[in-house]
Protein backbone atom coordinates (compact mmCIF):
# COMPACT_ATOMS: atom_id res chain seq x y z
CA UNK A 1 0.00 0.00 0.00
CA UNK A 2 1.65 3.24 -1.05
CA UNK A 3 0.35 6.35 0.68
CA UNK A 4 0.29 9.72 -1.57
CA UNK A 5 1.58 12.97 0.77
CA UNK A 6 -0.20 15.62 0.90
CA UNK A 7 1.07 18.90 -0.74
CA UNK A 8 0.60 22.34 1.17
CA UNK A 9 -0.67 24.33 -0.95
CA UNK A 10 -0.57 28.39 -0.48
CA UNK A 11 2.38 30.87 -0.08
CA UNK A 12 5.43 31.00 1.44
CA UNK A 13 6.34 33.62 3.78
CA UNK A 14 8.66 35.59 1.42
CA UNK A 15 6.72 35.48 -1.12
CA UNK A 16 3.92 37.56 0.84
CA UNK A 17 6.83 39.69 2.03
CA UNK A 18 7.76 40.06 -1.56
CA UNK A 19 4.07 41.36 -2.65
CA UNK A 20 3.14 43.39 0.49
CA UNK A 21 6.81 45.58 -0.65
CA UNK A 22 5.31 45.89 -3.98
CA UNK A 23 2.20 47.27 -3.01
CA UNK A 24 3.95 49.41 -0.02
CA UNK A 25 6.08 51.52 -3.14
CA UNK A 26 3.19 51.58 -5.73
CA UNK A 27 1.16 53.53 -2.78
CA UNK A 28 4.38 55.93 -2.08
CA UNK A 29 4.00 56.87 -5.72
CA UNK A 30 0.46 57.26 -6.01
CA UNK A 31 -0.41 58.56 -2.64
CA UNK A 32 1.50 62.09 -2.77
CA UNK A 33 0.24 62.40 -6.66
CA UNK A 34 -3.59 62.06 -5.33
CA UNK A 35 -2.89 64.38 -3.31
CA UNK A 36 -1.28 66.99 -5.58
CA UNK A 37 -4.30 66.69 -7.84
CA UNK A 38 -6.88 66.71 -5.09
CA UNK A 39 -5.32 70.53 -4.25
CA UNK A 40 -5.38 71.00 -7.82
CA UNK A 41 -9.19 70.29 -8.39
CA UNK A 42 -9.75 72.14 -5.46
CA UNK A 43 -8.04 75.10 -6.61
CA UNK A 44 -9.82 75.00 -9.89
CA UNK A 45 -12.67 76.76 -8.59
CA UNK A 46 -10.74 80.27 -7.70
CA UNK A 47 -10.30 80.62 -11.56
CA UNK A 48 -13.83 79.80 -13.03
CA UNK A 49 -15.46 81.91 -10.35
CA UNK A 50 -13.47 85.04 -10.73
CA UNK A 51 -14.36 84.41 -14.93
CA UNK A 52 -17.73 84.37 -13.49
CA UNK A 53 -17.63 87.71 -11.76
CA UNK A 54 -15.41 89.01 -14.53
CA UNK A 55 -18.80 87.74 -16.83
CA UNK A 56 -21.26 89.12 -14.54
CA UNK A 57 -19.49 92.79 -14.29
CA UNK A 58 -19.08 92.98 -17.51
CA UNK A 59 -22.86 92.38 -18.57
CA UNK A 60 -23.70 94.87 -16.05
CA UNK A 61 -21.41 97.26 -17.19
CA UNK A 62 -23.35 96.99 -20.85
CA UNK A 63 -26.33 96.56 -19.96
CA UNK A 64 -29.24 99.11 -18.92
CA UNK A 65 -30.39 97.81 -15.63
CA UNK A 66 -29.71 100.18 -13.03
CA UNK A 67 -28.38 98.95 -10.15
CA UNK A 68 -28.91 100.10 -6.44
CA UNK A 69 -26.32 99.15 -3.71
CA UNK A 70 -26.00 101.54 -0.20
CA UNK A 71 -28.04 103.90 -1.43
CA UNK A 72 -26.17 104.81 -4.73
CA UNK A 73 -27.69 103.99 -8.21
CA UNK A 74 -25.61 103.26 -10.93
CA UNK A 75 -25.80 102.41 -14.63
CA UNK A 76 -23.33 101.41 -17.47
CA UNK A 77 -20.54 100.95 -14.73
CA UNK A 78 -18.86 98.42 -13.08
CA UNK A 79 -19.75 97.26 -9.30
CA UNK A 80 -18.10 96.88 -6.08
CA UNK A 81 -18.55 93.62 -3.99
CA UNK A 82 -16.46 94.13 -1.16
CA UNK A 83 -14.93 90.74 0.29
CA UNK A 84 -17.11 87.50 -0.35
CA UNK A 85 -18.27 86.31 1.28
CA UNK A 86 -17.65 89.04 4.15
CA UNK A 87 -16.06 86.93 7.15
CA UNK A 88 -13.60 84.68 4.78
CA UNK A 89 -10.56 83.19 6.01
CA UNK A 90 -8.40 81.86 3.61
CA UNK A 91 -7.42 78.69 4.74
CA UNK A 92 -7.81 74.87 4.41
CA UNK A 93 -11.81 74.61 5.03
CA UNK A 94 -14.60 75.84 3.20
CA UNK A 95 -15.79 79.21 3.78
CA UNK A 96 -19.68 79.04 4.06
CA UNK A 97 -21.27 81.69 2.26
CA UNK A 98 -24.55 83.77 4.26
CA UNK A 99 -27.45 85.66 2.45
CA UNK A 100 -25.83 88.69 3.04
CA UNK A 101 -23.46 87.39 0.91
CA UNK A 102 -25.42 85.85 -1.55
CA UNK A 103 -27.33 88.83 -1.87
CA UNK A 104 -24.00 91.10 -2.45
CA UNK A 105 -23.19 88.66 -5.34
CA UNK A 106 -26.80 88.28 -6.56
CA UNK A 107 -26.37 92.65 -7.20
CA UNK A 108 -23.88 91.62 -9.93
CA UNK A 109 -25.50 88.88 -10.89
CA UNK A 110 -22.96 86.43 -10.16
CA UNK A 111 -24.33 82.91 -8.21
CA UNK A 112 -22.95 81.19 -6.07
CA UNK A 113 -23.53 77.75 -5.05
CA UNK A 114 -22.70 75.90 -1.47
CA UNK A 115 -19.30 77.15 0.37
CA UNK A 116 -16.10 77.76 -1.50
CA UNK A 117 -12.50 77.59 -0.59
CA UNK A 118 -11.69 80.67 -1.74
CA UNK A 119 -12.28 84.45 -0.81
CA UNK A 120 -13.61 86.83 -3.68
CA UNK A 121 -13.40 90.42 -4.28
CA UNK A 122 -14.35 92.67 -7.29
CA UNK A 123 -13.31 96.48 -6.82
CA UNK A 124 -14.79 99.20 -9.12
CA UNK A 125 -12.68 102.04 -9.53
CA UNK A 126 -11.96 105.10 -11.64
CA UNK A 127 -15.66 105.66 -11.29
CA UNK A 128 -16.86 102.57 -12.25
CA UNK A 129 -14.69 102.63 -15.43
CA UNK A 130 -12.42 99.85 -14.51
CA UNK A 131 -12.37 97.01 -12.01
CA UNK A 132 -10.40 94.37 -10.86
CA UNK A 133 -12.03 90.85 -9.49
CA UNK A 134 -9.68 88.57 -7.31
CA UNK A 135 -10.08 85.35 -5.43
CA UNK A 136 -7.01 84.21 -2.79
CA UNK A 137 -6.89 81.05 -1.04
CA UNK A 138 -4.23 78.73 0.93
CA UNK A 139 -5.95 75.18 0.15
CA UNK A 140 -2.62 73.32 1.37
CA UNK A 141 -2.44 74.89 4.45
CA UNK A 142 1.01 76.42 4.23
CA UNK A 143 0.12 80.02 4.78
CA UNK A 144 1.55 80.89 1.46
CA UNK A 145 -1.61 82.34 -0.27
CA UNK A 146 -2.42 81.48 -4.23
CA UNK A 147 -4.56 83.83 -6.43
CA UNK A 148 -6.13 84.65 -9.50
CA UNK A 149 -6.81 88.14 -10.33
CA UNK A 150 -8.46 89.70 -13.30
CA UNK A 151 -7.75 93.34 -14.21
CA UNK A 152 -10.27 95.60 -16.57
CA UNK A 153 -8.12 99.25 -16.53
CA UNK A 154 -9.84 102.31 -18.02
CA UNK A 155 -8.39 102.95 -21.89
CA UNK A 156 -8.07 106.73 -22.03
CA UNK A 157 -7.22 107.45 -25.63
CA UNK A 158 -4.15 105.34 -26.21
CA UNK A 159 -3.30 105.29 -22.06
CA UNK A 160 -4.42 102.77 -19.79
CA UNK A 161 -5.46 103.69 -16.60
CA UNK A 162 -4.59 100.81 -14.01
CA UNK A 163 -7.82 100.20 -11.69
CA UNK A 164 -7.42 100.22 -8.25
CA UNK A 165 -6.51 96.80 -6.53
CA UNK A 166 -8.49 94.89 -4.76
CA UNK A 167 -7.13 94.32 -1.05
CA UNK A 168 -6.21 90.69 -1.46
CA UNK A 169 -4.44 90.87 -5.17
CA UNK A 170 -1.64 88.37 -5.30
CA UNK A 171 -0.40 89.72 -1.97
CA UNK A 172 0.72 93.06 -3.66
CA UNK A 173 1.90 91.93 -6.77
CA UNK A 174 -0.71 93.13 -8.64
CA UNK A 175 0.52 94.87 -12.16
CA UNK A 176 -2.04 94.58 -14.59
CA UNK A 177 -0.67 94.72 -18.22
CA UNK A 178 -3.42 94.78 -21.45
CA UNK A 179 -7.07 95.17 -20.64
CA UNK A 180 -8.37 91.99 -19.30
CA UNK A 181 -5.07 90.66 -18.19
CA UNK A 182 -4.94 87.80 -15.67
CA UNK A 183 -2.63 87.86 -12.76
CA UNK A 184 -1.56 84.08 -11.54
CA UNK A 185 0.37 83.52 -8.28
CA UNK A 186 1.38 80.40 -7.27
CA UNK A 187 3.54 80.91 -4.67
CA UNK A 188 3.73 77.26 -3.49
CA UNK A 189 3.31 75.82 -7.43
CA UNK A 190 5.53 72.67 -6.55
CA UNK A 191 3.21 71.66 -4.09
CA UNK A 192 0.47 71.54 -6.39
Amino acid sequence: MTFKRNQAKGFTLIELMIVVAIIGILAAIAIPNFLKYQLRAKFGELPTNVNAIFKAEESLRQSERSITIGGTTTTGQYVSTGKLPATCTAGTAKNPWINTDLAAASNIDWVVEGSTYGCYEALASNGGASFTAAAESDIDGDSAKACVAIFQPKLVGTTLTAPTAASNVCNGNNTPGAPYSTVRRFPDENTF
